[in-house]
């Protein structure tokens, strides 16, 4: 299991922030504010938007307190993604 950034996994399926604006029909601006790491103000269904633009999927895992992120990597398949 790898950790990303949302803007890691944009350029890793080579799409701009440009693009992926259009895809979403968001603005580009909008696309660089999510990227810029305020997930707390993120609606699930926003990232989810933003994923399917890329052609992925999203899994909501909840972590309890405590536990860090490589403690889920035993429970994951190892092509999934933790959006950090």
């Amino acid at each position: 299991m790898r950790r990303y950034r949302l803007g890691e996994l944009r350029e890793r399926v080579g799409l701009t922030q440009a693009r992926l604006a259009e895809l979403m029909r968001v603005s580009q601006s909008r696309i660089s504010q999510m990227e810029r790491g305020n997930l707390d103000q993120l609606e699930i269904d926003t990232v989810n938007r933003y994923v399917a633009a890329l052609g992925m999927e999203v899994h909501l895992v909840v972590r309890l307190d405590g536990h860090d992120d490589e403690s889920l990597s035993d429970h994951l398949p190892p092509s999934w993604a933790v959006i950090a």
